[in-house]
């Protein structure tokens, strides 16, 4: 159990550091030792945490991903130097779950984290350049719109006079919308000559437009960096195997970046239509009696590592090449 009553400056160096963060409260936890404080997440909060373990120097801090509101704390941590991780909730409830701990509170959540540290090999936490960032709340704000307008071009279908005309003004609005933050993505690549290039040598595959790229641009920046299998399970595009003794479950996608995967899935689509290697493989498949829905995750799966190996060499598509 959490020990509120241990002052944290005598703790052993060894000790892992879980944080665990809501809108108005920080739960920093150690383990081995069970210690835990808690500071009000606010710019002074964040300060006494930061210097804290500055003097501690754990070898790792663990905090969730919370839709947002880890940033402050993990960019306060980052700048004075502390080693810190943002790793997946779902990955530490079944860690959780493993370890036979049910109960579940702020306090033993963050000695969870911790806990969590000390076992799980993770990814130390790089800020993204602020170009990056803004080119990724673009994309993320087109998809917002994006979603915005078809649900209306839905509604318009069974809509009577007077809804039908607003509803078409508010098609107009947001079409006005998509086109404006389409421009400012484009200018934003504009900006840098590694995306200009990048962009080129995804758009000269068939079937991939200029959507797919930049969102591989802004939210796959490990393209070309990773080998075939890392980059699958990145985008979520590995089949992940599921079996125990003579029982043998279907292998299925899961996890990974949604995004990516929708404009991976979208780019084979088009693909089937105008890239002749990949309407061959997606009719071998088929005609193999894979589901059409199996045949083109498997296409998306080869077309993201032939771009992966595109980026990797900085050269462009061959229909020539294997």
């Amino acid at each position: 159990m959490p020990l509120k009553d241990k002052d944290p400056l005598n703790l052993a160096m060894a000790d892992h550091c879980g944080i665990d963060v809501s809108k108005n409260e920080l739960v920093v936890g150690f383990y081995p030792s069970g210690v835990m404080f808690k500071k009000t997440n606010s710019d002074d909060g964040r300060a006494d945490i930061a210097d804290m373990l500055a003097t501690l120097q754990p070898p790792l801090t663990i905090v969730e991903s919370t839709g947002g509101y880890q940033k402050p704390i993990v960019e306060a941590l980052y700048d004075v130097g502390i080693p810190v991780a943002v790793v997946n909730p779902r990955q530490t409830s079944q860690f959780s779950a493993g370890v036979n701990q049910p109960a579940k509170t702020d306090e033993l959540d963050a000695v969870m984290l911790a806990r969590f540290g000390s076992h799980v090999g993770v990814r130390l936490y790089e800020p993204p350049s602020q170009v990056l960032v803004e080119l990724r709340s673009l994309i993320i704000r087109r998809e917002d719109l994006v979603r915005m307008r078809t649900r209306e071009k839905l509604r318009s279908q069974m809509a009577n006079y007077h809804r039908a005309s607003s509803i078409q003004k508010t098609l107009a609005f947001l079409g006005e919308e998509i086109e404006e933050i389409e421009g400012r993505i484009s200018t934003t690549i504009s900006s840098r000559e590694e995306w200009i290039r990048r962009m080129e040598i995804l758009r000269s595959v068939p079937g991939v437009g200029p959507v797919t790229a930049c969102v591989l641009i802004a939210l796959m920046p490990e393209l070309g960096k990773c080998d075939e299998k890392a980059i699958a399970r990145l985008a979520g595009l590995a089949p992940i195997t599921r079996q125990s003794g003579a029982h043998q479950d279907k292998s299925r996608i899961t996890d990974g970046r949604h995004p990516v995967r929708r404009a991976l899935y979208l780019a084979t689509i088009s693909g089937t239509r105008h890239n002749p290697q990949t309407k061959s493989r997606y009719q071998r498949l088929v005609a193999s009696r894979k589901p059409k829905k199996v045949a083109l995750i498997a296409c998306a799966r080869k077309l993201l590592t032939i771009l992966n190996v595109l980026v990797t060499k900085d050269e462009l598509w061959d229909s020539s090449h294997r």
